[in-house]
């Protein structure tokens, strides 16, 4: 199965348990993996609605596999979308 790249909007639906977070199967979820910029995100917004970032942060990493650098290059490849 190809890796399944969640941003962070579909994090924070799987967290919140939102109307069709539930099309993301736990097979899809083995594989899925995140962009360090999308888990800073996931976990600014767990922070600021009360969570110690400690139990914010094993959230934000618990419904994926890998977080992936994003790096100089990737910021490149997504600004010349």
């Amino acid at each position: 199965m190809n890796k399944i790249v969640l941003d962070a909007s579909a994090l924070l639906a799987v967290l919140n348990r939102e109307p069709g977070a539930d099309r993301l199967t736990p097979e899809m979820l083995s594989t899925a993996t995140s962009s360090t910029v999308n888990l800073a995100e996931v976990q600014g917004k767990l922070v600021s609605l009360g969570l110690a970032p400690g139990d914010a942060w094993e959230a934000t990493l618990s419904p994926i596999r890998e977080a992936t650098a994003f790096t100089a290059e990737h910021a490149e490849a997504a600004g010349n979308l």
